[in-house]
């Protein structure tokens, strides 16, 4: 038996479109981008953007955690843990 798995467009900085599992929803990877781009500056739509591509199945967990590790800074970890707000699934 295969499960039917619910998939949602997000446009990316390029222009593209990327395929995702809609665990989560566009207006939550949108705040994720703004959030980063507070903390990276503009190379944060760059660093959501290859996340979303390359792991088009990622959960809000992995997202949260790789975004994260791409910050680097640990005073910027923590502001970006205070302002993301993660939905409740």
């Amino acid at each position: 038996m295969e499960v039917a798995q619910n998939r949602q467009s997000v446009k990316l900085n390029n222009g593209q479109t990327q395929e995702i599992a809609a665990v989560f929803n566009s207006e939550f990877i949108e705040h994720c981008r703004q959030e980063l781009l507070l903390c990276l500056g503009p190379v944060g739509n760059f660093v959501l953007d290859d996340i979303l591509a390359e792991s088009p199945g990622i959960t809000i967990e992995q997202l949260v955690a790789a975004l994260i590790i791409a910050i680097e800074d640990p005073k910027q970890v923590e502001k970006f843990k205070k302002r993301l707000q993660v939905p409740k699934s």
